[in-house]
């Protein structure tokens, strides 16, 4: 029997759906069925013929966006990409801010430092959005 490409794995039971925050990523996130880690990122369940059959996941954003940037044809390409990508010590940044979406539009490649900087600064500019202010930034001495 011949196991589906990366792509069509990816694209069953995917939806369009509204981000929950406010993002200047094009279009909307794309998420779908499967399994979610504790922290809200989708994973995919791979057997990887060149491995003996082995079983692994990966986190769905990562494969969407490693399908869509390297054209893998096989499960195998894909995980030697998987493999490249990691040993790089680059990372994918959501920039809707949404761990659930596999969008490519929406992931944007990184380091570690930068990954956690931007998300800092998105979720300041959100606060600011908002209305709310740091209470730590003020002139007022603290309440307690």
């Amino acid at each position: 029997m011949r196991r589906p490409a990366p792509a069509a794995r990816l694209a069953v039971g995917t939806y369009e759906a509204d981000s929950w925050c406010k993002h200047d990523a094009p279009g909307r996130c794309i998420e779908g069925p499967g399994h979610t880690c504790h922290w809200g990122y989708q994973r995919i369940a791979f057997w990887i013929p060149g491995l003996g059959g082995k079983r692994k996941f990966l986190m769905a954003h990562l494969a969407a966006w490693l399908v869509r940037e390297t054209d893998c044809r096989t499960i195998d390409d894909l995980w030697l990409a998987y493999r490249e990508f990691r040993a790089s010590g680059l990372q994918l940044d959501h920039l809707c801010d949404n761990p659930g979406c596999r969008n490519p539009d929406h992931l944007s490649p990184c380091t570690q430092s930068e990954n956690i900087m931007a998300g800092k600064d998105r979720a300041l500019a959100r606060q600011a959005a908002k209305g709310l202010e740091d209470h730590f930034e003020d002139d007022e001495p603290l309440p307690f």
